[in-house]
């Protein structure tokens, strides 16, 4: 196993890295992207299909069926872990010396203890061993928590990403957990403006560098709908997402039951999986919801496009959300769209121009846009829906996604 790792190493400093004709980037992701990171998979995609040297890292132990290398943690579990641990410190001390030098030495100096920096250097042998890196990119701020020395152990630029939850809500319940990462980071992706004005709020330094980029879609793979803008007799309202709380579907849940209650003919599908399952079920009984509405399940993405074709409105009623590529692809299909006012949401949908953007957890406003869609002239709707399919593909195609990446990263 250790032999699949590079064996040279060598300090960078930023004027070779500038002058490099391929960057090597690590990508650090908690387990391989899952089935609704798409984004993940375009970026590394994307990314090696423009000549970057692009190795992705993980730190659970993860099997994919897609052409991505991963590189996975030395075992985790007892006895494997007893058994590998020195044999890992002495290759990894052996190939490197002087980056485990520098690493405890940092570690040190932050109060840690001798046992709990060989756990570091153990967790994060497959990272150290790659020791050329231009760039130590952790997708999400979260699992860069415990592991702030290690790019400048490595004298690696390090990078991070702000997609939702990491700083939407990890700060909340760990107040402070950034202090030391605000202190090792070198430049911040954010995919809205509103992740970054949190991360200012939880201490971010304004002085440091950041580019925010939009998370992207193959829009090649997009088929927008014949007739935008028309809806059925008996609505159709479908939301995608996991069964989670930060999803809002109990606030879309009571926004049926009004609209049940004014007559409104209507169905609505939720596609996904989840924790909130036995609650949204026990939900729909007490609203008497369970002939208009049906917990679908997971599909797959060819099945998600079919079930986007049958819809007439898409609703996005996240309590808290990064971006949301379901919601994009619900407006590049030609549907009806409408999202709350969490995060990213406001920059995904363009109120009254390419959708619209209500109150989050707020049944009552869900319920009126719905009404408003239904009751409003075709040629209006019909003219939105056909702006948001216009500016998902102008805007949110993943050249574009390359491209700012690639200027992140020091090539444009």
């Amino acid at each position: 196993m250790l032999s699949e790792y590079p064996n040279a190493y060598r300090s960078l400093t930023i004027n070779e890295i500038n002058s490099r004709s391929i960057l090597k980037i690590g990508l650090c992701l908690t387990s391989a992207p899952g089935y609704s990171e798409t984004f993940i998979r375009s970026k590394i995609k994307g990314l090696l299909d423009a000549g970057f040297d692009v190795r992705v890292f993980l730190f659970n132990s993860t099997s994919s069926k897609d052409n991505i290398k991963y590189y996975n943690p030395f075992p985790l579990k007892f006895p494997l872990v007893v058994f590998y641990f020195p044999f890992v410190l002495f290759y990894l001390i052996l190939r490197h010396p002087f980056v485990v030098r520098k690493f405890i030495q940092l570690e040190r100096e932050d109060g840690r203890k001798f046992v709990s920096i060989g756990k570091s250097l153990y967790l994060n042998a497959h990272i150290f061993l790659h020791g050329d890196l231009d760039w130590l990119h952790f997708a999400f701020a979260t699992i860069a928590i415990d592991r702030e020395n290690v790019a400048l152990a490595m004298h690696t630029k390090l990078a991070i990403s702000l997609r939702g939850f990491d700083i939407g809500l990890y700060p909340l319940t760990h107040p402070g957990c950034y202090k030391k990462l605000w202190t090792r980071v070198q430049k911040v992706h954010t995919i809205s403006d509103d992740l970054f004005q949190l991360a200012l709020e939880n201490g971010l330094p304004a002085s440091i560098p950041f580019q925010k980029i939009r998370p992207a879609l193959d829009v090649s793979k997009l088929k927008p709908k014949n007739n935008p803008g028309e809806i059925q007799n008996s609505v159709r309202i479908l939301s995608i997402g996991r069964l989670e709380w930060k999803k809002g579907f109990t606030y879309a849940l009571q926004a049926m039951h009004l609209l049940q209650q004014r007559g409104i003919k209507f169905t609505y599908s939720i596609v996904g999986s989840g924790s909130a399952e036995q609650e949204l079920l026990h939900t729909m009984r007490d609203l008497k919801l369970e002939n208009n509405v049906s917990l679908v399940g997971k599909l797959s993405h060819s099945e998600i496009f079919k079930l986007l074709h049958q819809s007439d409105i898409y609703l996005q009623p996240s309590v808290q959300e990064g971006f949301c590529n379901a919601l994009l692809e619900a407006q590049g299909t030609g549907l009806l769209c409408i999202a709350t006012d969490a995060e990213g949401l406001t920059e995904n949908v363009l109120h009254k121009k390419t959708g619209w953007i209500v109150p989050k957890r707020n049944h009552f406003a869900i319920a009126d846009a719905i009404l408003e869609i239904i009751v409003m002239d075709i040629h209006k709707r019909r003219a939105i829906a056909l702006s948001a399919e216009e500016r998902i593909g102008s805007e949110f195609g993943t050249h574009r996604l390359i491209d700012e990446f690639k200027f992140f990263y020091g090539r444009d």
